[in-house]
C-alpha cells in the first residue's frame, strides 16, 4: 500500500542521516540508493533518477565498483522510464563496461539484456536479438540465475516477434515459461 512505500522511503532516509552522521560513504551510497529503489517503485521516476545519480556519485567516491555498476544500470532503467533513450542506452553501456571490468559477467549479462529490452521498445528488433541471445550466452547453464534468463527469453521472444518469426518467438516464450516455473519450485 501507498502508506508501506512511505514508511519504507522514511526508514531509507533515516538510514540515510544515520550514515551521514556515521560519515561511511559507502553506507550513504547503499541507503541512497534504497531511496532511489523505493522513489521508483513509488512512482516517482524524477525523484529515483536525483537518488540514483547520488549514489552512483558516492559509490565512486568510496571505490565500490559493484555498487556504482550496478547504479548505471538502474540509471539507464529510470532514464528510459523517465523517457530519455539516449542517456539510458549510454548508463547501460558504462554499467556492462564496468562490470566486465571488475569481472562480474553475469551482472554484465543483465546489463545487456537491459539495452535489448530498450531495443526492443524502441523498434530496433534484429539489436536487440543479438542482445538477448549474447545476454543469454553469458548467462548459460546458470541456475542461480534463472529470472534473468528468463526475462533475456522474453526480450529475444519480443524480438523475433518484432522480426515477424512467429514460430521461434513461441519458442521462446515457452523456454521462458519454463525457467519462471523452475523458479518458482525452488
Amino acid at each position: 500500500t501507498q502508506r508501506d512505500w512511505e514508511a519504507a522511503q522514511s526508514d531509507a532516509e533515516h538510514a540515510l542521516e544515520l550514515a551521514e552522521q556515521l560519515k561511511d560513504v559507502r553506507l550513504q551510497a547503499l541507503a541512497t540508493m534504497q531511496c532511489s529503489v523505493i522513489a521508483e517503485r513509488r512512482g516517482k521516476v524524477r525523484l529515483a533518477l536525483f537518488y540514483a545519480d547520488e549514489a552512483r556519485r558516492l559509490a565512486e567516491e568510496c571505490g565500490d565498483r559493484q555498487t556504482e555498476a550496478r547504479l548505471l544500470n538502474n540509471l539507464g532503467g529510470l532514464s528510459f522510464l523517465a523517457g530519455e533513450a539516449e542517456p539510458a542506452v549510454a548508463y547501460i553501456k558504462q554499467a556492462f563496461a564496468l562490470f566486465l571490468e571488475i569481472g562480474n559477467d553475469a551482472d554484465a549479462a543483465q546489463a545487456v539484456s537491459s539495452l535489448a529490452q530498450i531495443h526492443v521498445r524502441l523498434g530496433a528488433p534484429i539489436l536487440a536479438e543479438e542482445q538477448a541471445r549474447h545476454a543469454l550466452s553469458i548467462l548459460d547453464g546458470r541456475d542461480d540465475y534463472l529470472e534473468e534468463r528468463g526475462n533475456a527469453h522474453l526480450v529475444l521472444g519480443r524480438a523475433l516477434l518484432g522480426q515477424n518469426d512467429a514460430e521461434a518467438a513461441l519458442a521462446e516464450f515457452a523456454t521462458a515459461e519454463r525457467m519462471f516455473l523452475r523458479l518458482g519450485s525452488k
